[in-house]
């Protein structure tokens, strides 16, 4: 008899004790390194409050997101000690990562700790040599060349580039040079003064530039097209370029600017973005969607994975199906799929011509 209710005890506490336990979420740290005070700030400010969102929902809804921030003033070497140093002492179990260049010097730290690694740039040699990374952002290669298409139909014989010294930049010219072989090209680093290569296109007679530059880069060629007064038909990457700054200080030179980008953003999301910010009119809200978007995801990848192997976080990351939040389609290849948008700036502006 006391052996029955002795075994009857027992599980009455195993019915009210394991639930506890297996109710209880599991822990996911997110290591995210961005620009919160450099070049690139206008995106990395943005792009923390979209993390904030994501954290704060899934938390609310009974998970448990920690989210680790690092500001690498894009700096390659800080991006590397940053990286290092969550995945060594915070114990992060994913890595994320913004603008190329920093992004690829953080990589390898991810790779030798078997790490998820999201690299959100234009970048893909990080998925070459890190079997662990998935690539967010803009298609660099097909933007430009659809650009390129379009100015081609409407009748341009010769463009050029002004090319920032970037892995993405390069992938630019390949989509620009399969329409114009031809493409005149001379280079630039990162917010340099382009004054002289743009004195350069003009005297060449080019009527068409392509220039993937960030907010400072597109602030100078435009100055530099003013002061000229050379008005080019010119090709960009739209977040980075077309920036509320970008926008407000040289409204007169933007007329017939063709970019690539995003498609519109969830308006929901938006509402609950100005709330948060407390402004009708967030600046950059593409990289706030982009990081509530992916960090929801990271998260549902690694706590569906209760021994966190990476094997299993990686095939769960590539499985994850389409987001309306800024119209994710999915990964293919590791590389994020958005629905793809061409605009040209007309009357004031961005108007979708594809």
């Amino acid at each position: 008899m006391r052996r029955i209710q002795l075994l009857a005890l027992l599980l009455v506490i195993q019915a009210v004790v394991t639930p506890a336990y297996a109710d209880t979420p599991p822990t996911v740290k997110l290591g995210f390194i961005t620009d919160l005070s450099g070049v690139g700030a206008y995106w990395g400010t943005q792009s923390r409050v979209g993390i904030e969102m994501a954290r704060d929902e899934i938390n609310s809804k009974g998970g448990n997101l920690v989210v680790e921030f690092g500001d690498h003033t894009f700096k390659p070497t800080s991006a590397l000690s940053e990286a290092q140093k969550m995945l060594e002492l915070d114990k992060v179990d994913a890595l994320w990562v913004e603008f190329a260049p920093t992004a690829v010097a953080a990589s390898s730290a991810a790779t030798l700790r078997k790490k998820l690694f999201l690299n959100n740039s234009a970048a893909t040699s990080v998925l070459k040599s890190n079997p662990y990374a998935f690539k967010a952002y803009l298609d660099y290669e097909r933007g430009c060349r659809e650009i390129g298409q379009l100015w081609k139909s409407r009748g341009v014989k010769q463009a050029g580039m002004i090319k920032l010294n970037a892995e993405f930049a390069e992938l630019c010219l390949k989509g620009a040079q399969s329409v114009f072989p031809d493409l005149k090209v001379v280079s630039y680093d990162f917010s340099a003064d382009v004054s002289t290569q743009v004195l350069r296109m003009k005297s060449d007679g080019i009527s068409a530039i392509f220039n993937v530059g960030l907010e400072a880069d597109m602030l100078n060629m435009l100055k530099a097209c003013r002061n000229l007064d050379y008005h080019p038909q010119i090709a960009v990457a739209e977040p980075d370029a077309l920036t509320p700054l970008v926008i407000e200080t040289f409204p007169d030179v933007l007329e017939g600017v063709a970019a690539f980008g995003f498609p519109p953003i969830d308006a929901a999301f938006l509402a609950r973005l100005s709330e948060k910010l407390g402004t009708k009119t967030p600046k950059t809200p593409e990289a706030a969607a982009m990081a509530y978007t992916h960090a929801r995801q990271i998260y549902t990848a690694v706590s569906s994975c209760p021994n966190r192997e990476i094997a299993c976080i990686t095939a769960r990351m590539a499985n994850i199906g389409a987001d309306s939040t800024m119209q994710f389609v999915g990964w293919k290849n590791r590389i994020a799929d958005y629905n793809f948008r061409l605009k040209e700036w007309q009357g004031g502006k961005l108007k979708v011509v594809k």
